[in-house]
Parts: C-alpha cells; sequence; structure tokens
C-alpha cells in the first residue's frame, strides 16, 4: 500500500494504513496524521509518471521532510524479511541427508548432495551422459596394499 504504483485512496485501505501506523509508528494520534501523511503521498504519485516499483526505490525518492512516517515505514518494509522459506528448507534438506547416510560421508560430499537437492532445477538441466563421460576419464584412485 505505501508503494507508489499500489497506492489508493479506497476507505479500506486508509482504516488499514490507520492501523498500521498506530502498530509500527505507536500513539493514538499518530494514524490520523499518518493518514493525511498518506493522502498527500497518494496525490503526489498520481501525477507521475515513472513510478519507483520497489521498496527500495521507494525510498530512495521519499523526502524525509515531507513524509517522515512514510520514510519510517518504507525503512521497516524494507528490512522486514518476506520468508523464511529457503532456510528452513536448506536445514530440512541437510537434516534428510546426514539421517539417511548415518554421518559417513565427508563435508565436500554433503555440500555437494545438499546443493544438488536444494537446486533442483540446475541439476535437471545437466546432461547424465556427459556427466559419466567425464568420471569415466578420471584417474580411479585405488590404494592396493599387499
Amino acid at each position: 500500500m505505501l508503494l507508489p504504483e499500489k497506492t489508493s485512496n479506497d476507505s479500506r485501505i486508509k482504516e488499514n494504513i490507520e492501523k498500521i501506523a498506530q502498530t509500527f509508528l505507536g500513539g493514538e494520534n499518530e494514524g490520523t496524521i499518518f493518514l493525511s501523511e498518506y493522502e498527500i503521498w497518494h496525490n503526489h504519485w498520481k501525477s507521475v509518471a515513472q513510478k519507483p516499483a520497489t521498496v527500495l526505490d521507494a525510498i530512495d525518492n521519499c523526502d524525509d521532510q515531507f513524509f517522515p512516517s512514510i520514510k519510517k515505514l518504507l525503512n521497516i518494509l524494507a528490512t522486514l524479511p518476506v520468508s523464511t522459506a529457503t532456510p528452513e528448507r536448506s536445514f530440512s534438506i541437510l537434516k534428510r541427508l546426514k539421517t539417511y547416510l548415518r554421518n559417513k560421508m565427508g563435508d565436500e560430499r554433503l555440500t555437494g548432495l545438499a546443493l544438488m537437492s536444494v537446486h533442483r532445477d540446475l541439476v535437471v538441466q545437466l546432461d547424465s551422459e556427459e556427466i559419466i563421460n567425464q568420471l569415466a576419464i578420471k584417474r580411479k584412485r585405488l590404494n592396493l596394499l599387499l
């Protein structure tokens, strides 16, 4: 709702904006003050043809003097994590690999298997025949002790 492309003068959005301001900026009057600042922000971007599409671009185009509360909320929006799915997925994969293989592998192999599991889309693009040929060319490391 704070991005210039997404601003609106809808009453439902105004209610949400007021709640957001009270939550993140504190104070009971902060919601109504921020609402008037938001209306000025919305009117400012109505006439501009090239509007910032990302939060970081909006922060760069937000003036501290005219829009101090919007600048604060944009900074909060830029620093909040969107999702923690990627790190959680990595830990799940490591947990599965270590349990399945019972800790009998080295760090290099574990890292390789984890990366292959996380980036499945890249692994599918590899040519299996080419990989087999490359492995056949390599010298085998057989150390036989007699």
